[in-house]
C-alpha cells in the first residue's frame, strides 16, 4: 500500500513516531531498518518508507533524527 493521501501519510507518521519511541525505550536508535520494520507492520510499501525517512527522520537533515 502506498501513501496516497496526507491522512494516509499523518496516520503512518503518526505510528511510526509510536513505534520509534516504544524503540528507543528498548534501546534501538532510528534507522532506516526500524522504519522499514514500521512500514512492514503498518502495509506500507519500501520506498514509502525510505522517503519518509530521508524527510523526517535523516540525522543529517534533521538534528538528532528528531521532528
Amino acid at each position: 500500500m502506498a501513501i496516497r493521501t496526507h491522512a494516509q501519510f499523518r496516520m503512518f507518521h503518526g505510528q511510526v513516531r509510536t513505534y520509534f519511541r516504544d524503540a528507543e525505550s528498548a534501546g534501538f536508535d532510528r534507522s532506516l531498518n526500524n522504519v522499514r520494520a514500521a512500514a512492514e507492520r503498518f502495509g506500507f510499501d519500501l520506498e514509502q518508507s525510505k522517503a519518509l525517512w530521508a524527510k523526517c527522520y535523516n540525522p543529517a537533515i534533521v538534528p538528532n533524527g528528531r521532528l
